[in-house]
């Protein structure tokens, strides 16, 4: 990880994708698009989590809202993009 980049949890991705609480949406929106940033597996499996489960958000739409986000020029590569992309295609989720 870089000297300069910032770890985010699960609320700015959750805020920014759900737009829900404008202030919060607008912190997150800056972060992410203007910061270079870090999203751990962990958070990224807790984002899909909670908006399965709390949310009910389909995973097809989970996973393109995630492709979008993760293909951010300030965000490093996602290694994990290929366990997302099988596991949206995976027969029960």
């Amino acid at each position: 990880m870089r000297k300069n980049m910032e770890i985010v949890d699960a609320n700015y991705i959750l805020r920014y994708l759900l737009k829900d609480i404008e202030e919060q949406y607008l912190k997150a929106t800056i972060v992410l698009e203007e910061k270079q940033i870090c999203i751990p597996e962990v958070i990224i499996a807790e984002v899909v989590y909670v908006l399965q489960k709390v949310y009910k958000i389909p995973n097809k739409d989970i996973s393109g809202s995630l492709a979008v986000l993760l293909s951010y020029s300030k965000l490093p590569a996602y290694t994990g993009w290929h366990r997302l992309s099988h596991w949206r295609h995976t027969p029960g989720h």
